[in-house]
C-alpha cells in the first residue's frame, strides 16, 4: 500500500479473484494499492481511499466576529498529535475551505487550538483539519462556527454629559446585525466606556442606545463590543464622550429678593458649563436659566412667600 512492503499484514487467498488484506496506518486520502504473490508477480495498482476518522465535536467560542486575532479551541476525537510528515502533508486548520488554512497547536488527540484567518466572511463555517496537499483529516460535523460582522461605533449623540452618568446615549454604528441570544460565551452587544460595558438595546439598524455609566471627568472612547473584543472606529479611533464635572455653586448675588419675584440672581459655580440646557430650581420649582459665561448662570426669581429657601 502506497509503495510500502506489507508482507507482515494478513493476506488470505479466498479464491482466484478475491483477496483480503489488513490495511496499514495511513493519513486520510487516496493511496495506490497493489498485490504481489510469493513468486513476486504483481498486478496493476488500484486506488484505495483512507477515510478520515478524526471528528470535531465542539468549537469554542462558537460565535466570533470577522475581525482577526481569534483563537478557536476545538475538541473532538482521533486528532493527530502533531502536524505530521511532509510525505503525507502538514496538517493545519481550515475554516470552510483549504484556502483559509491556518496554523494549529496540537495539544492532544482530543484538543487542538486553531488561529482564525485574518479575513472571514460572515456566516456559518465548519472547522476541519486539512493537509497542505488538500486532504481532509476530519469527518463532516454538525459543529460550526458562526461569524458575525464587526460592529464599530462611528459617532455618539450627545457628545457630552455629566460625570454622574445616567445620560441616554445614541451610538451610531456602521451596521448592527441581529442580536444573538444571551449566553455565557457571547453576551449581547454593549456600549463600552473604557473598561465599563453597560448593556445596550438595539435602536435601529445603524444605531444603538445605552445609558452612560458614572465616571471621573474627562474624555472616554466609546466603542461597541459583542463579547470580549473592543472594536474601534471604521476609519480611525472610536468616537469620544466628554464627561463633565458636576457644577458646584460657590456664590449667588443678590441673596435676597422681594416676594413678588422678578429679580435676576447670578449663580457662580465651579466647573465649566458647556451644555446648552441649564435651569434653576427655587424651592422645588424649576425655572428657565441663561448661561452668561462658562461659570455664571442667571435666573429670574419667581414669586414666593417670605422666608429662606
Amino acid at each position: 500500500i502506497n509503495s510500502t512492503d506489507t508482507w507482515r499484514t494478513l493476506g488470505v487467498a479466498l479464491g482466484w479473484s478475491v483477496v483480503i488484506c489488513e490495511s496499514i496506518p495511513s493519513s486520510p486520502g487516496f493511496v495506490p494499492l497493489g498485490f504481489r504473490t510469493d513468486l513476486g508477480a504483481e498486478v496493476a495498482e488500484i486506488s484505495f481511499m483512507f477515510t478520515p476518522s478524526a471528528l470535531v465535536s465542539i468549537v469554542h467560542p462558537g460565535i466570533i466576529t470577522d475581525d482577526p486575532a481569534w483563537v478557536i479551541h476545538a475538541v473532538g476525537f482521533d486528532f493527530p498529535i502533531d502536524e505530521g510528515p511532509a510525505e503525507t502533508g502538514y496538517v493545519s486548520c481550515a475554516f470552510g475551505s483549504v484556502d483559509t488554512a491556518t496554523s494549529a497547536i496540537f495539544v492532544s488527540s482530543a484538543y487542538i487550538k486553531c488561529e482564525a484567518p485574518s479575513h472571514m466572511f460572515p456566516g456559518l463555517t465548519q472547522l476541519n483539519l486539512v493537509t497542505d496537499q488538500g486532504l481532509r483529516w476530519t469527518q463532516d460535523s454538525s459543529s460550526v462556527l458562526d461569524v458575525l460582522p464587526s460592529v464599530r461605533a462611528v459617532a455618539v449623540e450627545p457628545p457630552t454629559g455629566w460625570a454622574e452618568g445616567g445620560i441616554s446615549l445614541e451610538v451610531h454604528v456602521g451596521s448592527l446585525p441581529v442580536i444573538v441570544a444571551e449566553n455565557s460565551l457571547f453576551p449581547p452587544f454593549a456600549c463600552q466606556f473604557g473598561t465599563i460595558a453597560p448593556v445596550a438595546s438595539r435602536a435601529t439598524s445603524t444605531s444603538m442606545m445605552c445609558t452612560t455609566p458614572a465616571a471621573v471627568p474627562g474624555w472616554r472612547r466609546v466603542s461597541v463590543t459583542p463579547g470580549i473584543n473592543l472594536m474601534t472606529g471604521v476609519d480611525g479611533p472610536a468616537p469620544t464622550f466628554h464627561y463633565l464635572p458636576i457644577p458646584e455653586v460657590i456664590a449667588a448675588a443678590p441673596l435676597f429678593a422681594p416676594t413678588a419675584g422678578g429679580n435676576r440672581i447670578t449663580f457662580t459655580g465651579l466647573g465649566t458649563l458647556t451644555l446648552g440646557n441649564v435651569a434653576c430650581m427655587f424651592d422645588g420649582e424649576v425655572k428657565e436659566a441663561r448661561a452668561v459665561s462658562a461659570t455664571d448662570v442667571q435666573c429670574t426669581v419667581p414669586a414666593h412667600e417670605p422666608g429662606v429657601i
